[in-house]
């Protein structure tokens, strides 16, 4: 194949826009580039080569991202992006394109690191302190804080990656919190963005760090409690684990206030009324949080069999 010859002969520049090109055009080019043997080990190859010029690293990603679905790629992909010691160097190309990147290649770097942590070993790996690509993440969301698109993605990669507490703790550190707060108080805000938001924040809330970010965050609780009933069943769900974690299981007040000032016994009532059947454990951490709300933290007590409640939803639990 004369394309992988011209990689190999350190020339990728001349010939990465024509696979780019030839990629985009169908499923069967797909399928064949896909099917040569040695082009994905090559491909790979170019982000592990250091002063790549950053029109390079964008090319190669962007081919990643439309072949990743043909048979054996991502598997393979998957080996030689996080077990290949001789490509272990690729990674910074990955975040060079976050930092310095056009907006199609940042989508696609998102697609294709999100398809290849297809563990918790590699999600770990992906999201570790070591390798940085958390706080260029979390910046990369703060400087552009207007494309829903870039968020969407971003946030399903966070969401795909947060599977240890390290990793919830580092993104609290990081400021994200405040950053899912200003998301979700925004009137331009897609709803996938704030369902997947109210996910996160129902993954953090269970952290000591993001236990302290929410309360003393200004319009976090808020923000969550006018999103009720305005998304889907699952965030709405999400919702209230992160409402009752914090009123009920961790008994925080200055949230207990903030929901209450939001109108919350109102909202939460709503979302009582909504969930039928008996043993719904959303309705009765609703009916704990009205408790709450209309008590106060301090005259009500008996929640320790709350923690108990069975769920689908096993991230409430304190990690």
């Amino acid at each position: 194949m004369a394309w992988i010859e011209e990689i190999n002969n350190a020339k990728p520049e001349r010939c990465l826009d024509s696979i780019v090109e030839f990629a985009s055009r169908g499923e069967v080019n797909r399928s064949l580039l896909a099917s040569f043997d040695g082009f994905l080990e090559t491909i790979v190859g170019v982000l592990s080569i250091n002063g790549m010029q950053i029109r390079v690293l964008e090319s190669v990603v962007r081919i990643l991202s439309l072949i990743l679905l043909e048979n054996g790629v991502n598997e393979k992909l998957h080996k030689l992006i996080l077990k290949s010691s001789s490509n272990s160097s690729c990674l910074p190309s990955f975040i060079s394109i976050l930092r310095n990147g056009s907006l199609e290649s940042k989508m696609a770097c998102f697609t294709v690191l999100e398809s290849v942590t297809t563990n918790n070993e590699s999600k770990r790996f992906i999201a570790g302190v070591e390798n940085n690509f958390l706080p260029v993440i979390i910046h990369l969301i703060k400087i552009d804080n207007d494309n829903q698109e870039l968020h969407d993605v971003v946030l399903s990669f966070l969401i795909a990656v947060s599977v240890a507490r390290s990793i919830k703790s580092q993104l609290v550190q990081l400021g994200i919190v405040e950053v899912l707060s200003n998301m979700m108080s925004s009137k331009n805000a897609a709803i996938s963005v704030v369902e997947k938001s109210l996910k996160i924040l129902s993954m953090v809330c269970t952290c000591a760090d993001g236990q302290s970010a929410l309360s003393g965050d200004q319009k976090c609780a808020g923000a969550i409690v006018e999103r009720l009933m305005k998304v889907s069943k699952t965030a709405t769900e999400d919702a209230v684990v992160v409402l009752w974690s914090m009123c009920c299981l961790f008994r925080d007040e200055k949230v207990v206030e903030k929901v209450a000032r939001s109108n919350g016994v109102t909202k939460v009532l709503l979302v009582m009324q909504s969930e039928v059947g008996e043993g719904n454990y959303v309705r009765r951490m609703c009916g704990d949080l009205i408790k709450v709300l209309r008590f106060g933290c301090k005259n009500v007590g008996g929640f320790s069999g709350a923690v108990s409640y069975e769920t689908k939803t096993t991230h409430i639990m304190p990690c």
